[in-house]
C-alpha cells in the first residue's frame, strides 16, 4: 500500500465550509468560517489516504495534487482508495471506495450560504472497525483534553 496526505486538496472550489457525513453527524473538514467552527459538533484533526500504487510507482510516491486528475495516475486500476479521518470526538472514520469512483473530493460536501448546497457527499464515512486504531486515537487525544 502507498500512502498520501492528498485526501481532499484544501482550498477546493467554493468559499463555504466543507464537511463529511458520518454515523455521528457532520464532521467539519475545512473551515472557511461559513457557517463556521461552532456550527459543527465534530471536526477533522488529521487524515490520510492509502492506495495500491500503479505499476512503476513506489509506495513512496507522493502525487502532485492535480485536483482534476485525482488518484487516476497514481493508483492501480481495480483497487480501492482508503480515506481515513481522525475526529476530535475520538473516532477514527474510514471511507473505502473503488479507484474509478474516487476523487480528492469524494466523501465531502460544501455548505452554500450557510446551508447545505448542491454539492453534497456522494459517499459517507463509517466508523473504522480497526479497534487498535480506535484505542490509539483515544489515547492520543486524552493527552490534550
Amino acid at each position: 500500500m502507498a500512502v498520501t496526505k492528498m485526501w481532499f486538496t484544501y482550498g477546493a472550489a467554493g468559499r463555504e465550509d466543507w464537511y463529511a457525513e458520518t454515523p455521528y453527524g457532520e464532521v467539519q473538514v475545512q473551515d472557511n468560517e461559513y457557517p463556521g467552527f461552532s456550527d459543527f459538533q465534530n471536526h477533522e484533526i488529521a487524515d490520510v489516504v492509502f492506495y495500491t500504487a500503479a505499476e512503476g510507482l513506489t509506495d513512496k510516491y507522493e502525487p502532485e495534487g492535480i485536483t482534476a486528475e485525482g488518484y487516476a495516475r497514481v493508483a492501480k486500476g481495480g483497487t480501492g482508495i482508503h480515506k481515513y479521518m481522525l475526529g476530535d470526538n475520538g473516532v477514527v472514520y474510514e471511507m473505502i471506495a473503488p479507484k474509478d469512483q474516487s476523487s480528492f473530493s469524494s466523501g465531502f460536501g460544501e455548505y452554500d450560504d450557510g446551508m447545505k448546497g448542491n454539492y453534497t457527499p456522494t459517499q459517507k464515512f463509517e466508523v473504522s472497525n480497526d479497534e487498535t486504531a480506535q484505542a490509539k486515537w483515544k489515547e492520543i487525544l486524552k493527552k490534550y483534553q
